[in-house]
């Protein structure tokens, strides 16, 4: 009878394949793999990665067999295990790791605005990659900047001497297998010596306004002067003309030539009669006669007041003419002492001459008054012979010497 002895199968398990990204934590141990295998003649065993040799070592049935992985390098490995047997049967399993890279991380800047005078200003990006290559950096598109990085260190920028404005900074950073990451930064830059400037010429403005208005308010109050003082002076013109209407309509010549002289100053009168306009330097000068004006006009008055009374002035109206002939006066003198002592009429002087009122109205008033006691003074003085029949004229006949010495002709011879 024949016997035959049949081996067992021979058997061995299949781990999961494994797949991660690649990071700082793969090392050596961190990733294994483990085969199980059924034998009864168990023997040699071995583990190729990507068709090399990598381990090998004897195994026993139903015992793993773990393998740890050393190569974490990017891409996919092939790791297959091989059971042999006594008998010289054998068995393999496949398994796959594969290493992904990860995508690289890059921090993310807000927009950035600061002033022209704020220095130091700059910017700093930090990226992340276990392949960290290089970097550039653009400013409006325009490369401002290119190196290396490194994963986890800043990546900074300065923006020192740039002018107000705008500008667009990109950052690209990439990756030794080929990937990339970008990020977009806004900077704008503000021309602070344009505001201040804009501040200045804004505070400027308001000064010179207030100082247009100060300008204004007193252009005002000079206006309302002027156009006070020259209704003032209008009123003041309005009541000389009153005043020389009365002079014309007196008829006594003597009167008058005595009242013009004292009114006239070189030849000027110290009032016209016609109105100025209302510039300051056209009033002036009608301002400053105001004051002679009404001193002379109250000497004038006392004067004549006197002169009609027969109270002798301290200086005479007119001292260049011969107010009477010789007759005249003697009949004046005569009627003169008729009237008190020269005490008394010291005492009548002062007593007139305190009622003299100041104010131009008054005066009119007491011009009135005057008029009528020379009418009075008139009418007690005796009558003056007439003149002689021929061609000579007696002066004293005429009310006003001067005019008789300017009339007077000479006789015609024969």
């Amino acid at each position: 009878m024949h016997i035959a002895v049949i081996e067992p199968s021979l058997n061995i398990t299949h781990p999961e394949d494994i797949i991660l990204f690649y990071n700082a934590t793969l090392v050596p141990g961190a990733v294994n793999i483990s085969w199980i295998g059924k034998s009864l003649t168990p023997d040699i065993v071995v583990i190729y990665e990507n068709g090399i040799l990598v381990y090998q070592n004897v195994w026993q049935s139903d015992i793993p067999i773990t393998f740890s992985i050393n190569n974490f390098s990017l891409g996919v490995h092939f790791f297959e295990c091989v059971m042999n047997s006594t008998t010289g049967k054998s068995i393999s399993d496949v398994v796959s790791f594969t290493v992904l890279e990860p995508n690289p991380v890059l921090t993310a800047l807000d927009n950035l605005q600061f002033n022209s005078s704020d220095t130091n200003q700059t910017l700093t990006w930090v990226g992340y990659s276990p392949f960290a290559d290089t970097v550039v950096i653009y400013q409006n598109g325009e490369v401002v900047y290119e190196g290396e990085w490194s994963s986890g260190l800043p990546i900074t920028l300065p923006l020192n001497g740039l002018k107000p404005g705008q500008y667009v900074f990109q950052c690209v950073l990439t990756t030794s297998t080929g990937e990339t990451i970008s990020d977009t930064v806004v900077v704008v830059i503000e021309d602070t010596e344009g505001i201040n400037q804009l501040n200045q010429m804004e505070e400027d403005f308001r000064k010179k306004i207030r100082n247009l208005w100060i300008v204004i308010i007193i252009l005002g109050i000079m206006f309302a002067g002027s156009i006070g003082a020259l209704t003032y002076y209008r009123k003041k013109t309005k009541d000389y003309g009153t005043y020389q209407d009365l002079l014309q309509k007196t008829t006594d010549t003597q009167f008058k030539e005595g009242i013009q002289e004292k009114y006239t100053t070189e030849g000027d009168l110290v009032r016209k009669e016609t109105t100025s306009n209302s510039s300051m330097s056209k009033l002036k000068k009608p301002f400053i006669h105001l004051g002679t004006f009404t001193f002379k006009a109250k000497n004038a008055f006392i004067q004549l007041f006197r002169k009609r009374k027969q109270i002798a002035p301290d200086k005479p109206l007119i001292e260049s003419k011969e107010i009477t002939t010789k007759k005249t006066t003697k009949k004046t003198k005569e009627l003169s002492s008729d009237m008190g002592t020269e005490s008394d009429l010291t005492e009548s002087s002062k007593e007139i001459n305190s009622q003299v009122p100041h104010d131009f109205t008054d005066l009119l008033k007491a011009k009135t008054e005057i008029i009528s006691h020379h009418d009075e003074f008139k009418k007690e003085l005796p009558k003056v012979p007439a003149a002689k029949q021929g061609n000579k004229r007696d002066s004293s006949a005429c009310k006003n010497p001067s005019l008789y010495k300017k009339s007077r002709k000479k006789p015609k011879a024969g």
